[in-house]
């Protein structure tokens, strides 16, 4: 899970691509519209207790998607975020996160 801050909103979403760069998460809007630029992100595991927290972020994109959840009448949208500046601890979060959560993805020509 990711946790996006921008401004007085709120967003908790579920991460769908991470790398050192940035990531994209899926999140359930409650009327608050897109996220703003500049923002502030977390990314969570509650099952091993895993926090990093204050990672300055720019988002890139904020759109809206198709609504997998039959029980939902509210949009589900997609945001892409570029980091900012980590700390040196943040950057070793982040690679523990990344070599412990993401799995890699190959395209068709890799294979």
């Amino acid at each position: 899970m990711a946790a996006l801050r921008s401004g007085e909103a709120h967003r908790l979403g579920i991460i769908l691509d991470v790398s050192k760069g940035g990531l994209a998460l899926r999140y359930i809007d409650g009327s608050q519209g897109q996220a703003g630029e500049a923002a502030v992100l977390e990314i969570i595991v509650g099952s091993d207790g895993f926090l990093l927290e204050d990672v300055p972020v720019q988002v890139v994109a904020d759109f809206e998607t198709g609504n997998d959840f039959s029980f939902s009448l509210l949009p589900v949208r997609r945001c892409s975020i570029e980091f900012g500046e980590l700390t040196a601890e943040q950057r070793i979060k982040l690679e523990q996160f990344i070599n412990s959560y993401a799995t890699e993805t190959r395209t068709a020509s890799a294979r």
